[in-house]
This record gives structure tokens, sequence and C-alpha cells, in this order.
């Protein structure tokens, strides 16, 4: 697992308007995959599976421990001028 300086775990999430759902994923956790159509639950999704999937990987997570994580959101769109 890769981490930033901070040790916080980087999460990037990105607007998939033709599904109409965040697609999320890191690098910092192998298999974490998260489609969500709102960002609250995208949210509640990465805090559920980010610790079964650190574990799933390998890694020792005390139950009690804090795990910090970034999450980047990207949306692409395109607006009229005359707006």
């Amino acid at each position: 697992m890769t981490e930033s300086s901070t040790n916080a775990i980087e999460v990037t999430a990105d607007w998939d308007a033709e599904a109409k759902v965040w697609v999320a994923v890191s690098e910092d956790v192998p298999g974490l995959v998260v489609e969500a159509r709102s960002v609250d639950t995208l949210v509640a999704e990465i805090e559920a599976l980010i610790p079964q999937l650190l574990k799933a990987n390998g890694h020792h997570v005390e139950a009690q421990a804090r795990i910090e994580y970034h999450l980047t959101a990207h949306v692409r769109s395109s607006l009229s001028a005359a707006a």
C-alpha cells in the first residue's frame, strides 16, 4: 500500500455522466472500486470497504485504529457560454 506523506489513503472519484454514478478507486487499497449515485452513499460505502479490504490484503488493522483517507472528486462537464 502506497500512502501519502501523511499516511492517508488516497481515493479518487469520477462522475460518470452516462451511468449517472460516482466511481471511486484507490491504488492504496487493492480491490477498492465503489459506484454510487450520491456522494453521501459513496462515502459510506468507501468507509465500510476500506477496513475490510485492508484486512483482506494482509494488513493488520486494529478495531480501534483510525484510518485516514482523502477523497478527491472530479467532474467533467460543459456549459453554454450564454448561461
